[in-house]
Formats: structure tokens, C-alpha cells, sequence
């Protein structure tokens, strides 16, 4: 089971869209099990305006239980790099905060490999931008 949280939106007025057309982008916090877990930091972009039906979704499955449709690819792991999201890692993202003007997009976040609250383990900050709306990343050395 995964769970979703801590969400933060990144959001700009609609008539300061860049090309790419984002409104707004959700950074969120992602893991599996309970609150407090290790989990990653994902993004989400709002393409066209700030209502809920403008997340943007490149492919959409039907859900086989509840047949309802569901986003598998739309969804941004900013963690990806450092370490690849699977069950039972124990790698850990925090503190997502981010900025968006037109289309350039700044997303900072600490992240550590070794998670363990109060373990005295080491959370490096991390910053990500985008020239492209969130579209794509690259990292700030």
C-alpha cells in the first residue's frame, strides 16, 4: 500500500503561463506504509489552469477492481536519480518546496539513503529546475 502526503502546490496566475501552459505544479511526498515512513517527493503538473481536471496524464489504465480510470504515467519520482522507488527501500525525501515563473520551475527537497529517524543519518539538499514547465528536469550541482 502506498500513501500520498504532505502536499504542496506550486501555483502561478494563469496569465503568466509560459508556453508549456503550466498553472501549477503538486510536489507530494510518496511511500509505502503509514506516516513518517521513507518515501519520495513527486511532482504533478496542472496544464492549462488550476482546476483539478487539468492534471496532466499521458496514459490511463482502467483500474481492475473498481473499473474506474486511473494516471499511471503523468506522475514525476524527483528521487529517481539518486536512488529508483521500490518497495521496501529505505531511501527518504522531505522538506519539498519549489517556484514557478512562465516556464522555469525550481524544486528543493532534502533526501538521505539511509533512512532512520533519529539515527543521526545525513539529509543532503537537493535542488532540481525545469525550463519546461516541469516537463523535464536536470539537477543544480
Amino acid at each position: 500500500t502506498f500513501n500520498a502526503r504532505r502536499p504542496r502546490i506550486v501555483a502561478q496566475p494563469e496569465g503568466k503561463m509560459g508556453k508549456e501552459n503550466t498553472a501549477a505544479v503538486i510536489l507530494y511526498r510518496q511511500g509505502a506504509k503509514e506516516h513518517g515512513a521513507a518515501a519520495h517527493v513527486f511532482a504533478r503538473r496542472l496544464v492549462g489552469g488550476h482546476d483539478p481536471s487539468n492534471l496532466e496524464c499521458q496514459q490511463v489504465k482502467k483500474h481492475p477492481v473498481t473499473h474506474t480510470n486511473v494516471c499511471v504515467r503523468g506522475v514525476e519520482d524527483l528521487n529517481a536519480d539518486q536512488e529508483p522507488f521500490m518497495e521496501g527501500n529505505q531511501t527518504d525525501a522531505r522538506a519539498q518546496r519549489g517556484f514557478i515563473r512562465g516556464d522555469f520551475l525550481v524544486v528543493a527537497f532534502t533526501f538521505t539513503k539511509l533512512w532512520g529517524r533519529g539515527e543521526g543519518q545525513p539529509y543532503d539538499v537537493y535542488v532540481k529546475r525545469s525550463f519546461n514547465g516541469g516537463k523535464s528536469y536536470t539537477n543544480i550541482h
